[in-house]
C-alpha cells in the first residue's frame, strides 16, 4: 500500500481539521513517525512529494525533532538532506508561506551546526591530500549572495545566515558542551566576522538611498542578521544573554576596526531615523548592544569619542521621539539608557560636551515615562537603573565636575511618588494591575529609589510626609477593610526597606501586638475577601523573611519567637476559615482561594528557613504553634485538586520549597500524617519530578531524597526509634503507607530510570540523589525493571545493557550516605552517556570504561 496518501491526509487533518479529536488523533499518529525506523525515508517522501504546504511542514518539524533525539542519522545522510533543502528553498521559497520557509531554514541551520566539524579527506596522490568541510561550503556561497541586485536570493540567503548564526549560538541539538564550544570558536574565527561585515556594508551602502518596499524588507532582515552577530557568545561562556546582568558584549580584538571609530553607532542612529517604524525596535536593540561592548576594546581616547557618539544619538532620539511611539522600541531605548551607565563611568559621561543637555532631556523623559504607567510599566526599571547607578558613582567624581544630579533626582522622586499614588485610583476603580503584587519588581525599584533619593534626603522626606498625611486623612474617612488594606501595603513597603536588625526591631516593636491583632481580626472577619486578605498575608511573608539576617535578634530578645507565634496564629485561623468557605467557580478560584494558599506556603517557607526561631522550644513548653502551622499547610495542600496544582507556577514552587524544608527539619511530624495524606504528598512529589520547572524539580527531588533516607534507615534499623527532647515521637504511618501502596515508589523508580535512559533530563544531579534510595528500598522492583528494559532491546544490544546496568552499581554500597550517593551520581552520568551510545549503534564491549581505566593504570 502506498503510504504517501495516508501521510498527506494526516498532515492535512493536523493543520486544517476543525474537529479537535481528529486533530489530536492526527498528532498522535504523526508523533509515531519520529520514533519509526523509516522516519528519515518518510520525511524525505513528504518533502519531495507531500501535499503543499502541510506535508513539507510536518516533515521539517519531525526531522528537527529527530535531530534532537537519540536516533542515529549518518553524516552523509545529513549532507544529502542539507543539499536537498537548499535546492528546495532555492526553487520554491518565493511561493512557500513564511512559516514553511522559516521551518526549512531552521532545519538547514541545525544540520549545518551538528556537522560543522565533519571532514572529508580526499587523497589526490601519495603525498597530496585535501581536506573538505562539505557543510561549510554553502555558507560561503550564501555570504556572497547577499546584495541589493537580486532581492529574492538575497532575502533567502539572509534568512538562512540569520538562523544559522542564532542556532550556532545555542547548545540545542548538540551532544556535549565541548562540541558546542568547538563549533562556536571555529564558526566565530572563520565566518562570523565576514557575515557581520556583509550585513554592515549593505546597511551602510543603502542608508541614504530611496528604497522601495521590497528593499526595505531586505534591510530589515539584514538588521536582524547584524543583531544576531552582536548577540553571539564570542567567548563560549554559555551565559543567559537575556539577563541584564550579563550585558558585556565581548567583541573579538580582531574586529576592532569596525567599532573604534564610532561610525557604526552613527550608522545605526541614522537607520533609526530613515527606516520605517517597524524597524525601530531592531535598531534600538542593536544600539543597546553597541553601548555594551567591552571597554578594553578601545583605548582611552577612542572610548571617549565612542561614548560621545552614543550620547549625541540618545539626545537626537529624545528630541525627535516619533520612533518611540512603538512600545517595543520605547522599551529597547530604555534598555539602551541603562546600558549607557552600566558600561561607562560617570566622569566619562560628564566629559561629553552635551552632557548637561542630555541629563536634562533624560530627566524630562523619565518624568514623562513615569506618568505613563500603562505604556511604560515594564520599562521603568531600566530608567531607574540609570539614575541609581549615576548617583552611586557620585563619590568617585572629582569635586570640580558638575554632575547636576542634585537638580534632577528630586524631580524624578517626586514624579515617581505622585504617579504611583495616582495609579491607586485606577487599581481601585478600574481593576488595573497592582504593581505591588510583584514582590520582586517592587523590591528592585525600592532599592533603586533608596539610592536615588540620596541626592536630596530632606526634599524626599518632606515629599513622603506630605503625601502620607494627605492619604491618611482620606483613609480615616473610608471603610475599615480599605484602611486595613492600605495599612498593610504601606507597612510591607516599610518592611522591605528595613534591611538592618536595628530598624526592623523598631518596626516590629511598633507593630506588636496591635497590628497583629488587627490582621488576625481581619482574616477572621473577611476570609473570603481576597482584596483584604492578600495584602495581610504578603505583609506577613515579608515580616518573616530573614532578609540580610535582620531577624537575628539579641539573645535576650524574644521578638523572633513572638513573631512566629503571631504568624502561626494568623495563618491557622485563616486556613481554618478558608476551608469552611463554599466552593467558587473556576474563573474565581485562583484569586479567591489558590493565590492566598500559595502565599501561606511562602510565609511558612520563609519562617522555616530563616534560622532565627528555636522551634524545639515550642514543644518543650507545650506550645502548639509550630504543629498548628504545619497542620494548616497539610490541610491546604489537600484542598487543591492534583489537576489544578501544576497549573499555577508560583503555588507549585512555593509548595515544593516549603515541603523540602518541612521534611528536612520536621520528619517526626511527617511520620505521623495519615496514610492517605502521606501518599498524596508522595504523588505530588512524583508530579514535581516530572515538571518543566527546574525549581520545582529540584525541591521535589530534595524532598524525596530526605524521605527515602529516613525510610531506608527505619527499614534497616533493628531497634525502635527513641523519642528526642523537644521533638514529636516518630510514628509508623509512613512505613504503613509504603507497605500498603508499594506502587507509588515503584512508579517513581520506573519514571526516573526511564527518563535517565531515554529522555531529556533537565536536572540530572537532583534526580540522581533520590534514585539510589529508590533502588535500595525496592531491590526486587529494580531487578525486574532491569530485566524488562533489557529484554525490550534488540538482541545485539542486550549484552551491552546488562553490562551497563552492572556498572551503574559499581562501587556503590548498601547505604544512603552522601559519599555513596556521589559515587552513584558519577556512575549514573557514565550510564546515561553509554546508553545513548548503545542506542546510536555503538558497541560498549570494546569501550568498557572499567577496562579502559585499568589500561591507563598499567
Amino acid at each position: 500500500m502506498d503510504e504517501l496518501p495516508v501521510l498527506n491526509r494526516l498532515c492535512k487533518d493536523l493543520y486544517e481539521s476543525v474537529d479537535p479529536q481528529v486533530r489530536h488523533q492526527a498528532e498522535l499518529n504523526l508523533a509515531e513517525l519520529s520514533e519509526s525506523p523509516e522516519c528519515l525515508q518518510r520525511c524525505m517522501l513528504l518533502l519531495a512529494r507531500g501535499d503543499y504546504p502541510y506535508g513539507p511542514m510536518v516533515a521539517s518539524t519531525t526531522l528537527m525533532k529527530l535531530l534532537g533525539g537519540k536516533t542515529s542519522i549518518t553524516s552523509s545522510q545529513k549532507l544529502e538532506l542539507a543539499k536537498y533543502l537548499l535546492e528546495m528553498l532555492g526553487q520554491g521559497a518565493p511561493q512557500f508561506p513564511a512559516y514553511l520557509v522559516t521551518s526549512l531554514c531552521q532545519l538547514f541551520a541545525r544540520l549545518t551546526k551538528q556537522e560543522w566539524t565533519y571532514l572529508i579527506v580526499q587523497e589526490n596522490s601519495a603525498e597530496d591530500s585535501k581536506n573538505e568541510y562539505p557543510f561549510r561550503e554553502p555558507v560561503d556561497s550564501l555570504i556572497k549572495t547577499v546584495n541589493m541586485d537580486n532581492l529574492e536570493e538575497s532575502m533567502l540567503a539572509v534568512q538562512l545566515l540569520t538562523l544559522l548564526v542564532a542556532d550556532m549560538n545555542s547548545a540545542s541539538g548538540m551532544d556535549s558542551v565541548n562540541q558546542h564550544r568547538k563549533n562556536l570558536s571555529q564558526f566565530r574565527d572563520d565566518f562570523l566576522y565576514e557575515i557581520f561585515s556583509v550585513s554592515l556594508n549593505l546597511l551602510s551602502n543603502n542608508v541614504d538611498k530611496n528604497l522601495n518596499d521590497r528593499q526595505i524588507t531586505l534591510m530589515h532582515a539584514v538588521l536582524n542578521l547584524n543583531l544576531q552577530c552582536l548577540l553571539f557568545d564570542y567567548i563560549g561562556s554559555l551565559t543567559d544573554e537575556t539577563s541584564e546582568d550579563n550585558c558585556n558584549v565581548q567583541i573579538p580584538t580582531a574586529w576592532r576596526a569596525s567599532f573604534t571609530d564610532g561610525k557604526i553607532v552613527q550608522l545605526m542612529f541614522k537607520l533609526l531615523e530613515k527606516l520605517p517604524q517597524e524597524s525601530s525596535e531592531k535598531v534600538m536593540t542593536i544600539i543597546a548592544q553597541l553601548a555594551s561592548i567591552r571597554r578594553t576594546l578601545f583605548n582611552g581616547t577612542e572610548r571617549q569619542a565612542y561614548v560621545q557618539k552614543l550620547v549625541e544619538g540618545v539626545v537626537s532620539v529624545i528630541m525627535n521621539p516619533e520612533k518611540l511611539s512603538d512600545q517595543a522600541a520605547f522599551h529597547e531605548f530604555c534598555r539602551l539608557i541603562a546600558r549607557l551607565k552600566t558600561n561607562y563611568q560617570l566622569c566619562e559621561l560628564i566629559a561629553v560636551p552635551c552632557y548637561s543637555h542630555m541629563l536634562r532631556l533624560l530627566a524630562e523623559f523619565t518624568v514623562q515615562s513615569l506618568r505613563m504607567m500603562e505604556f511604560s510599566a515594564n520599562s521603568t526599571y531600566f530608567l531607574m537603573t540609570f539614575w541609581q547607578r549615576m548617583v552611586t558613582s557620585v563619590p568617585y567624581v572629582r569635586n570640580n565636575d558638575e554632575h547636576l544630579l542634585n537638580i534632577y533626582c528630586p524631580e524624578i522622586m517626586t514624579s515617581f511618588v505622585e504617579s504611583r499614588l495616582q495609579h491607586v485610583e485606577s487599581i481601585v476603580r478600574e481593576g488595573a494591575e497592582n504593581p505591588l503584587d510583584d514582590q520582586g519588581s517592587t523590591l528592585q525599584i525600592m532599592e533603586h529609589l533608596s539610592i536615588i533619593c540620596r541626592c536630596e534626603y530632606e526634599k524626599t522626606c518632606k515629599l513622603l510626609t506630605q503625601h502620607f498625611d494627605q492619604n491618611a486623612n482620606i483613609w480615616m474617612n473610608g471603610s475599615d477593610n480599605k484602611i486595613i488594606t492600605g495599612l498593610c501595603r504601606d507597612l510591607r513597603g516599610v518592611a522591605i526597606a528595613s534591611t538592618t536588625k536595628a530598624i526592623f526591631q523598631i518596626l516590629f516593636e511598633w507593630m506588636y501586638p496591635d497590628v497583629f491583632t488587627i490582621m488576625q481580626f481581619s482574616v477572621e472577619k473577611w476570609p473570603g475577601c481576597a482584596d483584604v486578605v492578600t495584602p495581610i498575608l504578603r505583609l506577613l511573608s515579608e515580616m518573616v523573611q530573614n532578609r540580610q539576617q535582620r531577624l537575628k535578634f539579641e539573645m535576650s530578645s524574644c521578638s523572633a519567637v513572638l513573631l512566629f507565634k503571631e504568624t502561626s496564629k494568623i495563618v491557622s485561623i485563616y486556613g481554618e476559615r478558608l476551608l469552611q468557605l463554599p466552593d467558587v467557580s473556576k474563573d474565581r478560584v485562583y484569586k479567591e482561594r489558590y493565590k492566598n494558599i500559595g502565599v501561606i506556603f511562602l510565609i511558612l517557607k520563609n519562617a522555616l528557613i530563616g534560622a532565627y526561631v528555636p522551634f524545639g522550644v515550642f514543644r518543650l513548653y507545650g506550645d502548639s504553634c509550630l504543629q498548628d502551622a504545619l497542620t494548616t499547610f497539610v490541610k491546604l495542600f489537600m484542598s487543591i485538586p492534583p489537576d489544578d496544582f501544576h497549573s499555577y507556577t508560583k503555588i507549585a514552587q512555593n509548595h515544593y520549597n516549603l515541603l523540602e524544608h518541612v521534611v528536612q527539619d520536621n520528619m517526626p511530624f511527617v511520620t505521623n500524617l495519615s496514610v492517605d495524606v502521606f501518599c498524596a504528598l508522595l504523588r505530588s512529589i512524583h508530579s514535581g519530578m516530572s515538571s518543566a520547572d527546574a525549581i520545582v524539580i529540584t525541591s521535589a527531588c530534595s524532598s524525596l531524597d530526605t524521605i527515602l533516607n529516613y525510610l531506608y534507615r527505619r527499614l534497616t534499623r533493628s531497634t525502635p526509634p527513641t523519642n528526642k527532647v523537644g521533638m514529636d515521637p516518630e510514628g509508623d504511618n509512613i512505613l504503613i503507607a509504603v507497605k500498603q501502596h508499594p506502587e507509588i515508589l515503584a512508579k517513581m523508580l520506573q519514571a526516573v530510570i526511564t527518563l535517565m535512559m531515554f529522555g531529556e533530563v533537565k536536572c540530572q544531579w537532583s534526580l540522581s540523589r533520590p534514585l539510589l534510595g529508590l533502588i535500595l528500598i525496592q531491590e526486587d522492583v529494580y531487578t525486574n525493571m532491569k530485566r524488562e528494559l533489557t529484554s525490550q532491546q534488540t538482541y545485539d544490544r542486550q549484552a551491552d545493557f546488562d553490562m551497563l546496568f552492572t556498572q551503574l552499581m559499581s562501587n556503590v554500597e548498601m547505604n544512603v550516605s552522601v559519599k555513596n550517593k556521589d559515587t552513584f551520581t558519577q556512575n549514573l552520568t557514565r550510564f546515561r552517556r553509554d546508553i545513548a551510545g548503545v542506542l546510536k549503534g555503538q558497541s560498549m564491549q570494546s569501550t568498557n570504561p572499567v577496562n579502559q581505566d585499568m589500561q591507563h593504570q598499567d
